[in-house]
């Protein structure tokens, strides 16, 4: 008996240390100097749970900057997407650019945004978006679950300025043209289902495309 109970001891601390350096790995996975912070979305009835890297900029002292997929994107373990992954990723986007989301969720302080008539220039903040998609079935805390990871090294980078117009409200424009490289993967998307977490775990899809303003 005290035999097994050593054995179920030694599984106990291993998942622990699994644990831990899942975490650990997950928190230098970011650029030195970032921050990061966990964000769960409801998208066509699966709970997305994503991290970003992000690096808070006083005014005047550089853009403020935001990366995406530094970190695998899990789903509601055993939630089967019914939504295709480009537009999960285009839904997240349209909450977390805008100057609410940046300035209550991600750099919680109200800087003083200079008015778009000038001179002062814009405030500044670039998000950097993965070109190169995989997804993979996971075995995650007793059940099956799907990750979504970049692929390649492929990102694009898109600069936003920020100003106050005359009405107080804060505006956001893209400035172009966004700076990137050919994504290295050419494949689209598999239709839904494309996966599923009934599937065996390791089971992935090909690595392919998520179209941004780079390509």
């Amino acid at each position: 008996m005290k035999k097994y109970t050593n054995i179920l001891v030694a599984l106990g601390v291993t998942l622990f240390l699994l644990i831990v350096g899942m975490k650990s790995e997950a928190e230098a996975l970011c650029p030195t100097g970032y921050s990061t912070k966990t964000i769960n979305m409801n998208v066509g009835g699966c709970i997305y749970e994503f991290e970003i890297c992000y690096k808070c900029s006083p005014l005047g002292a550089g853009a403020t900057k935001v990366q995406l997929g530094t970190t695998p994107t899990l789903i509601t373990p055993g939630c089967v997407p019914t939504v295709p992954f480009n537009q999960v990723i285009d839904y997240i986007l349209s909450q977390i650019q805008t100057p609410a989301f940046l300035f209550s969720e991600i750099c919680i302080y109200n800087p003083n945004i200079p008015p778009c008539d000038g001179p002062p220039p814009p405030y500044l903040v670039t998000f950097y978006l993965p070109q190169c998609w995989q997804a993979e079935v996971i075995y995650y805390f007793g059940s099956n679950t799907i990750y979504f990871s970049p692929c390649s090294e492929d990102y694009c980078e898109t600069t936003y300025s920020i100003c106050v117009d005359g009405s107080g409200n804060k505006i956001m424009t893209a400035l172009l043209p966004s700076i990137g490289s050919t994504p290295s993967c050419s494949g689209q998307e598999p239709p839904i289902p494309f996966i599923n977490p009934s599937y065996p775990p390791h089971t992935k899809t090909p690595c392919y495309i998520y179209h941004t303003p780079c390509d």
